[in-house]
């Protein structure tokens, strides 16, 4: 079993970058949104024009990161993976530098597990007092224009590891991984988008529920194993 999640919205409560956004770039960012929403535009193109829209110092965006939060269940979570075994992926459009402050700032204690989860997401560096952006999994394969292509991902690791995939995710751009999990458990536009596809998907408002789900199915096959 092998776990990808999405970060914004999902470990986080709330769309880290539409919050950077709002905050510091110009309202011309709506109508760029607007154009992913419609198709017009892949994720790609549309982070690259949105972010060149923020006008912050590293210091200004640090202050709003911790003041994100995040799903309080995913702390036990975390080391529920970690006891079990199960590795635990993070594939986000988000930045590295975003994510990882702010795991460290939820996290405080558990620097030794963070440290083992790969995370997949576009890279942010300060250069001088300019913030300087790159997407290094947008993928050459990629027919969807994706920043981080989350499909590419999993069917990279998919023929590595041979074991069952899980994608978890919220959001719009969750939907091609999702396509490529062989279950997925999803909220909000997700979860709309699996059922207006035809998507298999759990309905999940918290991590708990996903590592009582996993507890319930592994119990299930140890007593099926041994009858």
């Amino acid at each position: 079993m092998l776990i990808f999640t999405d970060f914004d919205g999902t470990i986080t409560k709330q769309d880290v970058l539409d919050e950077i956004l709002e905050r510091f770039a110009d309202k011309e960012w709506i109508q760029i949104e607007q154009k992913w929403l419609r198709g017009e535009l892949g994720s790609l193109d549309c982070l690259r024009s949105q972010m060149a829209l923020v006008k912050a110092g590293a210091g200004d965006i640090e202050d709003l990161l911790d003041s994100i939060e995040i799903d309080s269940t995913f702390v036990s979570f975390l080391k529920y993976c970690f006891v079990e075994e199960i590795p635990l992926h993070i594939v986000s459009d988000n930045f590295r530098w975003f994510i990882q402050h702010i795991l460290k700032k939820n996290l405080p204690d558990q620097f030794q597990l963070l440290d083992k989860i790969p995370i997949y997401s576009n890279e942010v560096k300060l250069m001088g007092t300019r913030l300087e952006f790159s997407f290094p999994y947008s993928g050459n394969e990629c027919i969807h224009g994706c920043a981080t292509c989350k499909a590419s991902i999993l069917k990279r690791i998919r023929a590595q590891e041979k074991d069952d995939i899980i994608f978890i995710g919220d959001g719009y751009s969750d939907r091609y991984g999702a396509r490529e999990a062989d279950l997925v458990f999803g909220k909000s536009k997700l979860l709309e988008y699996c059922h207006q596809e035809g998507v298999e998907v759990i309905p999940f408002e918290q991590f708990s529920k996903i590592q009582d789900w996993i507890e319930k199915t592994r119990k299930m096959t140890r007593q099926t194993r041994f009858h």
